[in-house]
């Protein structure tokens, strides 16, 4: 490809120990290539950097796809590279984006060309929480070659993370979809992964380190497999090992994100804040659109009695994603104990409103309606609380307080 081509001149004569700036020559190399497809883009298609938001919607990439005409060889071809660049980069909501414009170039490819192409597009949906559309994407490969184990593998991938539930009809359509890629093919190192990773889900540690082991015994450089493995390790509470395999995984990809998030969390589990607030730090600058990431750094920001910036991260999070509901009680946390009650209340019942049977939101809405002397309003909150719990002994506690009590202000 042109990007590689071009880093593979710029890296060559560099000190072969400097990982470093080897990585950092590469991205200047990406940036010239990306600007420069970027102004051939724009010029052929003035509305492809208009400001679309690509997380959070539903069937994006099947409307998109059914929406778009053929477009020339030339410009197929220049959405292909820089989607392939992004897709490089880790920086995968530019790469969909791309891609999905060089959609009907890519049919026009030999097969297993275009087939490889169709898989990043949906490996891409599958790291930007586009679960349905990567499942689109599949169906459309398998409805043509059905005998695509990596298609079948990432079919139950995107089954496994759309999930509400992970019961056991989920579980056996999920090992029935990954058997259904091992029996195409037994050393399928997708299969393996994303069969280790339902197993360690579940609680089947022995089973999943043994198909993790399998799968790095195929390929020992897969970045994700050691991730996996990482996360195999830490449930099984060898904290050393675990941290042993992120850093792995890290070396084997320092683009790939996954890994440095889970370390932020296992440093934050350890106490280790300084080296988890860099993880965290490190993860936003390859993806800033991590609201998890940054979830995550305002709980440290907040353990460290840092408010405003752990504050500042809370609305990040719920800014990238209006469904966050821890993220919405953590910034009423906040405004509770700054006494701005009317923005705690706010915070707190826009948290209920994504999900309504939060026992801890409820007793904090109650709390601050008595911190209000509203005693009224608090009271029909520990109600509610037990309506869910009836046993409660906090509401139950708040409530004989106020009826013995009725106009008096509570702390």
């Amino acid at each position: 490809m042109i990007g590689q081509s071009i880093i593979s001149q710029i890296t060559r004569n560099l000190p072969g120990k400097d990982l470093f700036v080897k990585i950092f020559a590469g991205i200047t190399a990406l940036v010239v290539i990306s600007s420069g497809l970027i102004y051939f883009l724009t010029k052929h298609d003035p509305e492809i950097l208009s400001d679309q938001a690509m997380l959070g919607e539903k069937s994006i990439i099947k409307n998109e796809i059914e929406g778009s005409g053929p477009i020339d060889e030339q410009a197929g071809e220049a959405f292909l590279h820089l989607g392939n660049i992004y897709y490089q980069q880790q920086k995968f909501s530019e790469a969909i984006k791309y891609l999905i414009k060089a959609k009907s170039y890519i049919e026009q490819l030999p097969k297993e060309e275009g087939i490889k192409e169709k898989m990043k597009l949906a490996d891409a949906c599958l790291k930007t929480d586009l679960y349905s559309d990567a499942q689109y994407l599949c169906d459309e490969i398998l409805e043509k070659f059905p005998e695509n184990a990596d298609a079948w593998a990432f079919k139950g991938k995107a089954i496994f993370e759309s999930s509400q539930e992970i019961n056991n009809h989920v579980v056996e359509e999920l090992i029935q979809t990954y058997k259904k890629s091992l029996s195409i093919d037994a050393h399928n190192v997708w299969a393996l992964i994303y069969l280790a990773e339902l197993h360690c889900r579940t609680g089947n540690l022995v089973q999943a380190e043994k198909l993790i082991q399998q799968a790095l015994k195929d390929h020992p450089e897969h970045d994700y497999a050691q991730y996996v493995f990482g996360n195999i390790l830490f449930e099984k509470k060898e904290t050393d090992k675990s941290i042993d395999a992120f850093q792995e995984a890290i070396r084997q990809n320092p683009f790939f994100s996954l890994p440095r998030a889970k370390l932020g969390m296992v440093y934050y589990y350890l106490g280790n804040y300084k080296a988890a607030q860099e993880q965290y730090e490190t993860v936003l600058e390859i993806n800033p659109a991590d609201y998890n990431t940054h979830f995550n750094l305002g709980v440290l920001f907040q353990q460290v009695g840092q408010l405003k910036e752990a504050a500042a991260q809370f609305i990040e999070t719920i800014q990238l994603y209006p469904q966050h509901h821890k993220a919405y009680y953590e910034l009423g946390t906040i405004y509770q104990g700054n006494n701005q009650f009317n923005e705690a209340i706010e915070a707190y019942q826009k948290s209920l409103a994504v999900k309504s049977d939060q026992v801890q939101i409820l007793l904090a809405l109650g709390t601050v309606y008595l911190m209000k002397n509203l005693i009224d309003e608090a009271k029909n909150y520990f109600v509610k609380v037990l309506e869910l719990e009836p046993d409660n002994k906090i509401a139950l506690q708040q409530i004989e307080l106020i009826q013995s009590r009725k106009s008096t202000r509570i702390f």
